[in-house]
């Protein structure tokens, strides 16, 4: 039988002829595999039944074909990237006692108002919003510091799992959209102390007409403290850590329809039913952007303008 030519002959009694035959084995098997030391892709041969040879793509160190990280793909062509790239969100371990921990505070949060531990309108209970509009910055204060409190809860409890912020699509935000809400929150900002002093919202109630910013001053300090804070602590919550643990028990589908109408139900509790189906609604719309992105980074952006454009509505309209 003549040799393979990619071997050289190996001539018995001979080390030279033996080392070159090893190494030209290893060669060959070496084109088998790429493998980058950095944990960002290995691509490794196998058999598919009835599908030839095909190629997996696989995070280093991620779970087995069929799970998230992993995509087989025909040999040929380019290995498929999930959403999101290598941070894609993906299902948390439903069986991790902190995940456990950080789901009763965003079900606290969402049920009972967190520190405001109340029913709200659901069951007949009156808003939070305060009657006297002296107790503007103390109402506001409170509300925001609820929400940073019950975000920090739950960042814990993901730190502590071990599961990393990169699970649940917190990323360090990019430098040019940074920029560009900067210049929005400054330019509205500018805005809001041009406008008139006083109150408008003719469709409002009496309660929400007290606890709205009337001076330039309560203006600008609404516009920082709602457009920093309910986009991230909110994002986090909602879109990302309870849609992720929520997705490994329940699937995506309804892990998205549970977190909207969780969302929309926590500002009825301290807003009143008004504010209930629209929050509902916006949950199920921004969560699929924040899949598809693989991060809440553009989740978070949208939330932001949406916030900036609804305190904009309420300065300057009826």
């Amino acid at each position: 039988m003549p040799r393979r030519p990619t071997e050289p002959l190996c001539v018995k009694g001979s080390s030279q002829g033996f080392n070159e035959l090893r190494n030209a084995r290893a060669s060959r098997s070496m084109h088998q595999y790429s493998h980058v030391d950095s944990g960002v892709e290995t691509q490794r041969p196998r058999l598919a039944a009835g599908h030839g040879e095909v190629t997996e793509s696989c995070q280093q160190g991620a779970k087995p074909s069929g799970t998230d990280g992993c995509e087989a793909n025909l040999r040929g062509g380019p290995p498929t990237a999930s959403p999101g790239g290598l941070h894609a969100m993906k299902p948390i371990d439903p069986y991790n006692r902190w995940h456990w921990i950080g789901l009763l505070a965003v079900l606290w949060y969402s049920i009972f108002g967190g520190l405001f531990f109340t029913l709200g309108a659901p069951f007949g209970r009156a808003p939070v919003y305060p009657t006297d509009h002296n107790r503007f910055f103390t109402f506001w204060s409170l509300v925001y510091l609820n929400e940073w409190l019950f975000a920090a809860l739950v960042l814990v409890c993901v730190r502590k799992s071990r599961a990393g912020f990169e699970s649940i699509g917190l990323l360090r935000p990019q430098l040019r959209a940074t920029i560009w809400l900067a210049i929005v929150l400054v330019g509205l900002a500018m805005a809001f102390t041009a406008a008139p002093q006083g109150v408008r919202l003719s469709l409002a109630t009496e309660a929400q007409r007290q606890s709205f910013a009337w001076t330039h001053g309560e203006r600008v300090f609404l516009l920082v403290v709602a457009c920093l804070t309910a986009p991230f602590c909110e994002e986090v919550m909602y879109r990302g850590f309870l849609l992720a643990f929520l997705r490994s028990v329940i699937g995506l589908r309804l892990a998205i329809l549970l977190q909207g109408l969780l969302f929309g139900y926590q500002h009825a509790v301290l807003g009143g039913w008004r504010g209930g189906p629209g929050a509902a609604i916006f949950g199920l719309l921004i969560a699929p952007l924040a899949i598809m992105r693989g991060d809440l980074r553009a989740a978070m952006a949208v939330h932001f303008l949406v916030d900036a454009a609804m305190l904009a509505g309420a300065v300057f309209g009826p």
